[in-house]
């Protein structure tokens, strides 16, 4: 995922994604990282790898009010036009939302 931040909401995001690190490793993430763009200003990558797509999809599924609040304090901290996500699977890319650059 890509996300925009603006400097004033910097610290409530980076509180919040660690929340979604936790999140994301409890539901079968095996590798979690968030990178910040020395050239951008703002703007922050969030990779995370899970043994299968069926893995990926679980997590939907079972939501709790934690998730939601953690979800919402992510949200309040970037415009919602400038999340991007990306995902990868069996040798092919699938591109949802606005294109992706690279970073």
């Amino acid at each position: 995922m890509e996300y925009r931040i603006d400097q004033a909401k910097r610290e409530a995001f980076l509180h919040a994604i660690a929340g979604l690190e936790q999140q994301r490793r409890r539901d079968g993430a095996y590798a979690w990282d968030l990178f910040e763009d020395a050239a951008v200003n703002g703007r922050y990558l969030e990779t995370f790898k899970v043994a299968s797509w069926l893995e990926h999809l679980r997590p939907h599924q079972r939501v709790t009010n934690a998730d939601r609040a953690i979800g919402c304090a992510i949200k309040r901290a970037h415009s919602p036009a400038a999340i991007r996500s990306r995902r990868t699977g069996f040798g092919q890319s699938w591109l949802r939302g606005a294109l992706w650059g690279p970073i």
